[in-house]
């Protein structure tokens, strides 16, 4: 074989490996499976929860947001089939896969989903491309390990019960926990909101109670957070007789 004829193979790998296909792109699981070890530093995340394994999530993703993130948002990726760069494929529940190219393990460089049965692959996300997604969008079905900050800060309220977790895209890209806690128990968790977070007393405002102008406020590990708690509406001042109070914390993915 001729030393072009090797150059010319050599160069068509690389850029196959690269850019991803347009086609129905389904990746063989013959690579070794991930672990977080395998990770590049750039992308070791502090915390990690369960693999996502639907789509919906995944169609928020946008530029804002590093690989290191999304690591932290849906998990590790089950592959890594790239060369020359990172192609990381997340198996879905569907048989489908998403497919994300990173050219440094920071950067985001396009999110496709493949699905065996059509000829054409979906892109959900290029480098440059217009952003394809409706303001204000949440997506669920995220893994509740992601969103259970407390938890992950070891400042576990008493009494309290992780219900959701959302993904939110807007002007800003946010993950958002929403935890409640009984009436009869909501006023020790509101002490410790406020020592902890210097979050604001409780007022009641027209039908239920809030704090709108004093929410706490939280920065970790570059990270920053915001802390609020309210009730649903009632004209109830007895928190005792009140069903449940709800507290949420914000992740802001991309800084204001």
């Amino acid at each position: 074989m001729s030393k072009y004829r090797q150059w010319a193979i050599k160069l068509l790998i690389i850029v196959g490996c690269s850019l991803p296909m347009t086609t129905s792109a389904r990746f063989p699981a013959k690579s070794p499976a991930l672990t977080k070890s395998m990770l590049p530093r750039a992308m070791q995340p502090r915390y990690m929860p369960a693999t996502t394994r639907s789509i919906a999530p995944f169609r928020l993703i946008t530029d804002r947001l590093s690989m290191k993130q999304v690591v932290e948002v849906f998990g590790l990726p089950d592959r890594d089939i790239g060369s020359g760069i990172y192609i990381y494929i997340y198996d879905l529940a569907d048989r489908s896969q998403v497919i994300i190219g990173s050219p440094d393990g920071k950067r985001l460089l396009y999110v496709i989903h493949s699905q065996a049965n059509k000829q054409q692959s979906a892109e959900l996300f290029r480098t440059g491309s217009p952003a394809k997604i409706v303001p204000g969008t949440v997506a669920k079905g995220i893994d509740r390990n992601a969103c259970d900050f407390f938890k992950q800060w070891r400042a576990q309220l008493p009494k309290s019960t992780l219900n959701d977790c959302e993904l939110k895209h807007g002007q800003l890209d946010l993950l958002i926990a929403t935890y409640t806690v009984k009436g009869k128990d909501a006023t020790i968790v509101e002490k410790l909101l406020q020592q902890r977070f210097q979050m604001g007393k409780l007022r009641f405002i027209c039908c239920g109670w809030e704090n709108p102008e004093q929410p706490g406020r939280y920065r970790r590990d570059g990270d920053s957070y915001q802390i609020s708690m309210f009730s649903g509406e009632t004209l109830e001042k007895d928190w005792r007789k009140i069903d449940r109070f709800y507290i949420t914390v914000t992740k802001y993915l991309t800084e204001p």
